[in-house]
């Protein structure tokens, strides 16, 4: 009877480590990785069971406190790497495990906080700027971001509420880096920003989408991968990357350490850095791949061709600045954060 009772208890624990083996968990910000990849994916590995969440202080929330084998993979912002690291939730990543690894463009392996190469694979980049509907607004009027401080007429603009995104528009029209850990600065910004709050519409990214498709409003401050969605809707719209610089942030594949399927989490970052793969996030979303153009550029349309050329040009790349963790000032971040969105509500 012993006997029985262990064979069965092996069986059991059999049956449920294969069924592990056969999923890979991740955890995913909405619009990142199109439903279809995730789908197609199990025709050459692992079925996919995403989460999705919806900002990164979300996302951080969840993953701090997990206890066992949740995730397996996760893309998060630049950022947030290095907190994960702090708190020693993810794996160094050994790079001999991924044979399409040359196709990462190889400078966004050394980006400027330490974590970078050695636990993480960057893989997608975003930036903030401004969209205006141009039946309405003049192009000139407004190219940077103190323009919307220089001009008192420009009213009604629609943005997420995304704290980091809020003091970069300050601190960026003010001459300073997005990612300053100085007091007098954060709180600069702060003031700066409380001028402009009563002219700012806070709202959700589907309601910034509705109306501004529909043109119910003629400004928004959005990021370059949703601009290219919206003007695909609304050709009198446009996309302004400000002179006075902006946020870009790069989204990064990591492993967590509790995660029970990292061969699994390893052959889906290899899936997802193959030239054709990485192709179709581009055309779903409009995020910009880290890939070497040469490989990509023959699966994308011509358009999508341009969408790439324009935001990876040098041009363009010397006015962003790639988020980073901001240490212990993320507390006077949050801070000046939480009384500006109390006097918004007041």
């Amino acid at each position: 009877m012993r006997k029985i009772l262990i064979i069965a208890v092996i069986f059991i624990f059999t049956i449920s480590c294969q069924k592990k083996n056969d999923i890979l968990d991740t955890y995913l910000q909405v619009n990142v990785l199109p439903d279809n990849i995730l789908n197609e994916y199990s025709k050459y590995g692992a079925k996919v069971n995403n989460e999705i969440y919806y900002t990164n202080n979300e996302f951080y929330s969840n993953v701090r406190f997990m206890s066992g084998g949740e995730y397996d993979l996760t893309l998060p912002s630049t950022f947030m790497v290095t907190q994960l690291n702090k708190k020693n939730i993810i794996l160094e990543i050994d790079i001999n495990k991924l044979k399409n690894v040359d196709n990462v463009i190889s400078s966004f392996f050394v980006q400027p906080y330490k974590t970078a190469k050695q636990y993480s694979v960057p893989y997608l980049t975003d930036s903030i700027g401004i969209i205006i509907n141009t039946k309405y607004i003049n192009e000139t009027a407004i190219t940077k971001w103190d323009d919307f401080w220089a001009n008192s007429n420009i009213n009604n603009i629609l943005i997420k509420a995304d704290m980091r995104d809020f003091f970069s528009i300050a601190l960026k029209s003010l001459g300073y880096t997005a990612n300053t850990m100085m007091e007098e600065e954060i709180r600069e910004a702060y003031d700066r920003l409380t001028v402009l709050l009563p002219r700012l519409n806070i709202v959700t990214y589907d309601e910034i989408e509705k109306a501004l498709v529909s043109e119910e409003n003629a400004i928004g401050i959005v990021y370059y991968s949703e601009a290219y969605r919206l003007i695909k809707q609304n050709k009198n719209l446009k996309f302004i990357n400000p002179l006075d610089g902006s946020l870009m942030w790069i989204r990064s594949f990591t492993i967590p350490k509790a995660s029970d399927n990292v061969n699994e989490a390893y052959k889906f970052i290899d899936y997802m850095i193959q030239p054709e793969t990485a192709a179709q996030v581009l055309m779903a979303y409009g995020l910009v791949p880290l890939l070497n153009y040469n490989i990509i550029k023959p699966y994308l349309p011509q358009e999508l061709q341009l969408h790439y050329e324009v935001f990876m040009s040098d041009e363009n790349l010397k006015k962003l600045e790639i988020q980073q963790d901001v240490g212990s000032a993320v507390n006077l971040y949050l801070t000046y954060w939480n009384k500006l969105i109390n006097n918004q509500t007041n």
